[in-house]
């Protein structure tokens, strides 16, 4: 009998032999009335708009580095969730740690520390509604109208905490003109997905939008001891939208989503990297590493839903705009991080959380062309509640402990902002902005034994039980100051110098007493910034280059420490303060439309990052001049896509990406267990469209090529589960 993984190479030939075939009797039908229809319809490079500055602006106007995607390119690529944003912007780097705790970084800096009383370092809006915890983004992207990528600290108007980027992802808004659309994809590993959306006007001023999505797969892992798939999954989303015109100056708009998601597994597998698991552990690992013979099955859920309601009132002054939002996310996963077959090596580590996040943002804008000075002003509030269960199962040579860490927090954030742009002549503006932030942060956690007495030693040894309540205020003042000048009307060179700021916190998984009532530093960030934004060659070619050097003081680093010097067993990654940081890079796009059709992009990240003194753990290690996890010195991303109308109301259309990435570490500790090779993935879609349907055949990581997305390193082996293998399939779409 075949196996899942040759059932699934086979379908990825026969439908790799279709597009070719596909695209032959499709080349072969064009013609010189399509030629002269593409060169009418060719008009450049499109412009993107953006509201990074709280007003709508030209992605080239703004002295800011920003990757911006819109909707269609969004779709176009086959983007589902927030982690392929990874495949378009190569200073952002995302990893499924599990699925109900993904971690985000941005130019080296993000945040393994998954404590109900720490924050994200990159944080995740939707439609200007701060997400707080990163497994509230486990929703897809569809309907959307583009994306805005923040890179580095953004500490004045995108809110608290957004010291290593801001991701803002905005939702289209509901219009009085009927439209609809569906489509249904069907891949290999038994992919099902299914999306839908209509629009529409409901009453005279009042329009509304409905999206649905639900997509499910068959797992890339391989159970042993069964020989059934494992690590499936199973989403379904639903958004819905109100504009409402109330008058000529008042604008509402209200929105609700939920989401739904379900994986029946969540693998690690010992990799060979080191003699760890032969020699310690006597076991000798699978060689193929899709196959797992891990003790127990993990399961990852997550249920999210939200609710916000914006205003704008135009008045003599300038724009009031109004935003509330609240969201609710409720996750539960499990996952033996180890990945053995049992009597060798079992730690299965656990987590449940709920969090309610209520925000509400008041602010003032001035009104468009009201002179050479535009301004913004506001407040903002949030109050966020995290309730974590969070532990683990260990087995390690007959000695077992069952600790649980039962924590609640509770983070209340008052801050109030202002921003002024002043024309000093038309082509030469100078910015300046501050922020004041207060934060008051409360946690009670509580460390128990869970075993009921049945574990050979009761807690893991080094670690004892406590019951702690603290409570502590983080207050920050976050400037910024930019200058722009604009040579032409093409070209704008931009100079900026900013800070930003983390607030501080309390461990989750903290060891002791003592480490639990000890709360770690705020992070601070200075980032000086140079840039440029250019369009050349009559809108034809557009160069972005952006030059920064970020100093962080106090760095919060997830490091893996010993409860038990020596004791591979004993370890906890535990958030604590590094003495210092420097972050230095380089951040290149280039978009160019050479000819009517075809579309060239690139996108060129260059990271160089280092520690400084920095000591840690029972053992004194010291990781004084490392790099940071997760930041390659070299990323990049080429697209390619062509465009050819191939007969009246039909066209065909090719997209090909290649994402690469140099060396990399997962952690700070710089380990050659938790060091990636370089890797790049080829993609690919051939699409088809005929009046309303859309016919697309696509490939994803079409080289199979294997890479890994985690590890946890033990003494010199590593245990970790790798990236999506080769994926295929076919989508049908309809409009109307």
């Amino acid at each position: 009998m075949a196996s899942k993984r040759e059932e699934a190479m086979r379908l990825n030939y026969k439908v790799g032999l279709s597009a070719l075939a596909l695209q032959a009797t499709l080349l072969a039908a064009s013609g010189a009335q399509a030629a002269e229809q593409e060169a009418a319809r060719d008009g450049g490079i499109d412009d993107i708009v953006v509201t990074a500055q709280k007003r709508s602006e030209n992605l080239q106007s703004v002295p800011i580095s920003i990757y911006a995607l819109s909707g269609d390119s969004i779709a176009k690529a086959g983007l589902n969730d927030v982690y392929d944003l990874a495949s378009y912007a190569p200073s952002f780097k995302s990893d499924n740690v599990g699925p109900a705790d993904p971690t985000f970084t941005m130019r080296g800096i993000g945040s393994n520390e998954r404590g109900a009383g720490s924050d994200r370092s990159v944080v995740v809006f939707l439609d200007d509604i701060y997400i707080g915890r990163s497994s509230g983004t486990v929703f897809e992207l569809y309907d959307i109208e583009r994306i805005e990528m923040l890179r580095g600290p953004q500490g004045t108007l995108s809110g608290r905490n957004v010291v290593g980027g801001a991701i803002n992802i905005v939702t289209k808004k509901p219009t009085e003109r009927f439209s609809a659309a569906a489509e249904v994809t069907l891949g290999n590993y038994d992919l099902r997905q299914a999306k839908a959306r209509v629009n529409g006007k409901l009453a005279e001023g009042v329009a509304a939008s409905l999206s649905f999505t639900t997509r499910s797969r068959d797992g890339f892992y391989t159970y042993a001891p069964t020989g059934k798939d494992t690590d499936g999954i199973n989403s379904t989303n639903l958004r819905s939208k109100i504009a409402i015109t109330a008058s000529d100056n008042l604008e509402i708009l209200l929105s609700g989503d939920v989401s739904r998601f379900r994986q029946d597994g969540v693998s690690a597998k010992p990799f060979e990297v080191g003699n760890y698991t032969r020699n310690t552990l006597g076991y000798t690992p699978l060689p193929d590493p899709w196959t797992i013979e891990t003790s127990r099955r993990g399961y990852a859920e997550v249920d999210l839903w939200g609710l916000s309601a914006r205003a704008d009132l135009t008045t003599d002054v300038g724009i009031l705009t109004s935003i509330t939002g609240y969201r609710h996310v409720l996750s539960d996963s499990a996952q033996d991080s180890i990945g053995l077959p049992a009597g060798y090596f079992l730690s299965y580590l656990s987590a449940r959380e709920k969090s309610d996040f209520f925000s509400q943002e008041l602010r003032m804008a001035s009104l468009p062309d009201s002179g050479p000075l535009t301004w913004v002003v506001g407040l903002y509030f949030l109050r966020d509640d995290v309730h974590r269960l969070e532990g683990y199962d260990r087995d390690f040579k007959g000695q077992t402990s069952r600790p649980l860490w039962n924590q609640d927090a509770r983070t209340t954030s008052i801050s109030g902002f202002a921003q002024g742009t002043y024309k000093l002549t038309d082509r030469l503006n100078l910015t300046a902005g501050v922020r004041y932030t207060h934060d008051d942060k409360r946690l009670h956690n509580i460390l128990t034994d869970e075993s009921g007495g049945t574990a050979t030693n009761g807690l893991t040894p080094g670690i004892s039980a406590f019951d702690v309540s603290v409570q502590k205020n983080f207050n920050a003042f976050t400037p910024k100051v930019t200058i722009d000048f604009s040579p032409s009307e093409e070209a704008l060179i931009y100079a900026t110098v900013s800070k930003g700021f983390k607030s501080g916190g309390f461990q989750g998984l903290a060891p002791t007493a003592a480490a639990a009532t000890r709360a770690f530093f705020p992070e601070i960030a200075w980032n000086y910034e140079i840039g440029t934004k250019t369009r050349w060659f009559d809108n034809r070619l557009q160069i972005n280059l952006a030059g920064f050097y970020m100093d962080y003081q106090d760095l919060q680093v997830s490091n893996r420490i010993l409860t038990i010097p020596g004791d591979q067993s004993s370890a906890l990654r535990i958030l604590t303060n590094a003495s210092d940081a420097v972050v230095k890079g380089i951040e290149l796009e280039v978009l160019a439309k050479p000819v009517p059709g075809l579309t060239l992009s690139g996108n060129y990240a260059y990271l160089d990052t280092e520690v400084k003194k920095f000591i840690i753990g029972t053992d004194g290690t010291d990781l004084s001049g490392n790099r940071l996890g997760k930041a390659p010195k070299n990323a990049f991303t080429i697209s390619g896509s062509y465009v050819k109308s191939v007969g009246e109301n039909s066209e065909i259309s090719f997209n090909a990406d290649y994402v690469y990435q140099s060396s990399m570490f997962f952690f700070i500790e710089n380990t050659p267990t938790a060091k990636e090779p370089a890797y790049g993935i080829l993609n690919g879609r051939i699409t088809y469209t005929l009046n309303n349907w859309s016919f697309t055949l696509f490939g994803r990581n079409i080289t199979d090529k294997l890479y890994r997305t985690k590890t946890v390193p033990v003494g010199d082996g590593a245990f970790s589960g790798f990236g999506d293998p080769a994926t295929y399939g076919v989508t049908v779409g309809y409009k109307f």
